[in-house]
């Protein structure tokens, strides 16, 4: 019994730690061959499917960006957006010790180790000693732990101040902490599974893109089935006509006796025995 615990608990821990590793990269150009930046990408199944290996239903629709000029990402394939919205800011002089100065405050999003690029710098003038809140992004990417603040009280100066997970408010009650300086490139990847890692096969993924006003790209959407562990959009051909197959097992004792039949080749290792049955192979 005990053996089945364990075993039982280290399947689910399996489930819980599998993550897709498929990435997905390019860089994306307007027809005049300009940097298509702040550009959203939809990547949806033609049809419902399951990861082989696991009893995980395949996320879909999935979401990805391209970066901004300002971190010379333009049109480059990332997995979140630069934020770009500002945010509120509400001092407080009942309570708190943060000093009396001007701030300036930028923000990135964030999803494990990989950050995005940050937000326009924001500032706001803190009149006496108090409590400074700030708003959390009115925006959340999908596949975003949360965001990022930087602080400072120079332009330009800013350092990380908290991560934080979901969507929350941040609150900075106190004098400023040291910290690192804001990233200067968006460093998140496009990453999900892959159709070859999916049951049925030859599933594809309609990808839609839409520009930074949301009005959709010319050509899009185009039809792509993506395989391996990385793909380049840039040297990829639309899937053409490709229609979805469950595989079909072939049973060592069907029922009644029915006929089984393969459509293609077969390649038998080993010794092949069946009685009053030709296999059409010489010696």
């Amino acid at each position: 019994m005990r053996k089945l615990l364990l075993l039982a608990a280290l399947f689910v821990a399996t489930l819980g730690v599998s993550q897709p590793t498929s990435l997905l990269v390019g860089d994306l150009v307007t027809s005049s061959g300009q940097p298509l930046s702040n550009a959203t990408l939809t990547l949806t199944l033609s049809q419902p499917a399951y990861i082989t290996g696991l009893f995980t239903v395949a996320s879909s629709p999935i979401n990805c960006y391209t970066g901004s000029t300002g971190a010379f990402q333009g049109g480059t394939i990332l997995g979140l957006p630069d934020p770009s919205a500002t945010l509120t800011r509400t001092p407080n002089y009942a309570s708190g010790t943060l000093p009396a100065a001007t701030y300036y405050i930028k923000y990135a999003y964030y999803y494990n180790a990989q950050t995005t690029w940050v937000s326009p710098e924001m500032s706001t003038v803190m009149s006496s000693q108090g409590t400074l809140t700030i708003s959390a992004p009115t925006l959340h990417p999908s596949g975003a732990t949360g965001w990022r603040v930087y602080v400072g009280t120079s332009s330009g100066a800013e350092t990380l101040q908290s991560s934080i997970p979901g969507w929350s408010s941040y609150v900075i009650s106190a004098p400023l902490s040291s910290s690192t300086a804001p990233p200067t490139s968006n460093n998140t990847q496009c990453i999900f599974w892959f159709n070859d890692s999916m049951v049925p096969a030859y599933t594809t993924y309609s990808v839609l893109i839409q520009d930074v006003h949301g009005a959709q790209v010319r050509g899009w959407p185009q039809n792509y089935y993506f395989a391996g562990s990385r793909a380049d959009l840039n040297s990829m051909t639309p899937a053409g006509n490709i229609s979805a197959k469950f595989p079909t097992a072939i049973i060592a004792s069907p029922s009644s006796g029915a006929t089984q039949s393969i459509n293609g080749g077969l390649t038998v290792t080993g010794v092949a025995t069946a009685p009053d049955v030709k296999l059409g192979y010489q010696t």
